[in-house]
């Protein structure tokens, strides 16, 4: 499911051994990497706590809070590895405060939630590199996001803070300097199209061209066909797909470092969020999601009350590569969803997570053939308006 990288092939095991340290450690008053040098030069940005189930369960033996309070501050991502068949009740809190975490054993398959990943011993070598050159090729992104990921209750305030700060961080502007200019053509036409019936309202991302990838225009679009829902008739479901190929390939790579950033960017965020909207009204919200859905293709519709995909679909998070953290509302509307690891293993892999297992980790509540996809939204949505629940 986490398949290593071919430059995390190519990464020297000592590289990954440097950054691990013992459960044991957590144990300590003060956390391991609180001891480092912060100017050192390395900044790998991840932090391995590796060890069998005896090491673990000195970290619980400290109390429940010494661990968890080292793990829920760390200025680096964690990575928890538990070399155990079996793992006990009273370790589990302590694992869980881990942001990915990967159970070695011979067992496997279990499909324990606790993990990300269940491995067998000759293969976690492969998935810790292909983790690390990930963490270590975006170390601020992930780290940012892991942090936000962390918190008790995500927020799409800190989510847009967090992206500010990026935009004007040494990754972000390496990305921007390593793209090709492309100048951008004047599109005419509306990017959303609504369809108002007595009994819901359909709004169609309507860009198909440029696979619906997400500008200024929709979002201004999409925000004002939002509140005039709200303004509306109380309890009407509302129907958001796409037109095309895909539903949306995530925010337009031309608008980028052309629109405001730093406070400017973090007020209209705010002011004009769709992501917000979506939120208030996403107990009568039905999405469907079919082809590449990249970024805010992925991030928008999990506010959804119900989510369809078709077969083909595919789901990923492209941020961290661009030295950004999602920015459309992902870290609130896919914990929610998957839980915070999850979140951050499509942050940190940036690999596409396809339809079936997005339905096994709950990211969509149900997949159905390609031709049968609109029909079934508007049947939840008749549902939703008959009795309020998920059909």
């Amino acid at each position: 499911m986490l398949p290593a990288t071919d430059a995390a092939a190519r990464h020297a095991p000592d590289s990954v051994e440097r950054l691990t340290i013992g459960p044991a450690a957590l144990a300590a008053p003060v956390a391991p990497w609180d001891l480092a040098d912060p100017r050192a030069a390395d900044r790998a940005g991840v932090a391995v706590v590796a060890g069998d189930l005896a090491g673990w369960l000195a970290a619980a033996a400290a109390g429940p809070g010494v661990a968890a309070g080292h793990l829920a501050g760390s200025p680096l991502v964690t990575v928890g590895v538990v070399r155990a068949d079996h793992v006990p009740p009273a370790v589990r809190p302590v694992i869980a405060g881990c942001d990915l975490r990967v159970r070695v054993g011979s067992r496997t398959g279990a499909g324990d939630r606790l993990f990300n990943l269940e491995s067998d011993p000759a293969g976690l070598a492969g998935v810790l590199a292909g983790w690390v050159d990930r963490i270590r090729a975006a170390p601020d992104a992930c780290l940012l996001a892991a942090q936000l990921l962390r918190a008790p209750r995500p927020s799409l305030t800190g989510e847009s803070l967090a992206y500010s700060t990026l935009q004007g961080g040494p990754e972000h502007l390496a990305w921007l300097v390593g793209r090709a200019g492309r100048a951008r053509d004047a599109e005419p036409g509306s990017r959303v199209a609504v369809r108002d019936g007595a009994d819901r309202v359909e709004l169609v991302l309507s860009r198909p061209h440029r696979r619906n990838a997400f500008d200024a225009r929709m979002r201004e679009e999409l925000c004002d066909a939002l509140d005039a829902v709200a303004a509306g008739p109380a309890g009407r479901p509302v129907v958001l797909r796409g037109a095309g190929r895909s539903f949306c390939a995530g925010g337009d790579l031309d608008e980028f470092g052309t629109v405001a950033g730093g406070v400017d960017g973090h007020r209209l965020r705010l002011a004009r969020s769709v992501p917000r909207r979506l939120r208030r009204l996403s107990g009568r919200l039905v999405a469907g999601a079919h082809g590449a859905c990249v970024g805010a293709g992925v991030e928008l519709p999990a506010f959804a009350r119900v989510l369809l995909a078709t077969p083909e679909t595919t789901f990923r998070l492209p941020e961290a590569g661009m030295g950004l953290v999602p920015g459309a509302g992902g870290t609130v509307s896919l914990p929610a969803r998957i839980g915070r690891h999850r979140t951050l293993q499509m942050v940190v892999t940036r690999q596409p997570v396809d339809a079936a297992t997005a339905r096994a980790w709950g990211l969509v509540d149900g997949v159905v053939p390609a031709d049968a996809l609109v029909p079934e939204l508007r049947r939840a949505a008749r549902q939703l308006a008959r009795d309020g629940g998920p059909a």
